[in-house]
């Protein structure tokens, strides 16, 4: 807070997560200091101050057992600790800030951080052979597309405002398909 209240920034966007979905599992409280209490203070910081608040989340919010795309204002049912969590943090944010985006994304990918795409990749130079599941299917989204995707809908931020956005790339495919699909690009 002390922070927020001396940069006075116009608009922060929290890209901070806990992303290892079995590490939460087995770590609850970093699961919940990340991916909630994290959101929380940020939002309290922006209201105190008057910035905008962008909170990056996840389509685990939702329960996965869905046939088609989830959208905006589909019933959230988080399965995971990692789902719960970030849920949370969503929540909090729309709590205790009164100007905020929410931005749910899938599959997230690039080139920094882990992710699918460079695990695939190590272990694909590592091994002959690797088994990934094929009866998981989502959306890969490039996080430079992402970013291009906030800074499209910054401006949009007016006082006031209160949304939830869903933003991925286009497409569809398993985890199976999508690492042959790196095999081949690699």
């Amino acid at each position: 807070r002390a922070y927020v209240k001396t940069l006075k920034p116009d608009v922060i966007i929290n890209c901070a997560a806990y992303t290892n979905v079995n590490g939460c599992e087995s770590d609850r409280d970093a699961a919940f200091r990340v991916n909630a209490l994290g959101p929380r203070n940020l939002a309290v910081a922006c209201e105190e101050t008057g910035a905008k608040l962008v909170h990056v989340s996840t389509d685990y919010v939702f329960p996965g057992d869905g046939t088609e795309p989830y959208v905006e204002w589909d019933l959230c049912g988080p399965q995971s600790v990692y789902g719960r969590t970030k849920y949370l943090g969503e929540q909090y944010v729309r709590d205790f800030c009164s100007r905020y985006f929410i931005v749910r994304t899938a599959w997230l990918y690039g080139y920094v951080g882990n992710n699918f795409v460079k695990t695939m990749r190590r272990l694909g130079a590592e091994k002959a052979q690797l088994n990934v599941v094929f009866d998981q299917v989502g959306t890969p989204t490039y996080a430079a597309d992402l970013a291009a995707a906030v800074v499209h809908i910054l401006p949009r931020l007016r006082p006031g405002m209160k949304e939830i956005f869903h933003f991925s790339n286009e497409g569809v495919c398993s985890w199976y398909d999508f690492a042959v699909e790196i095999m081949k690009l690699s």
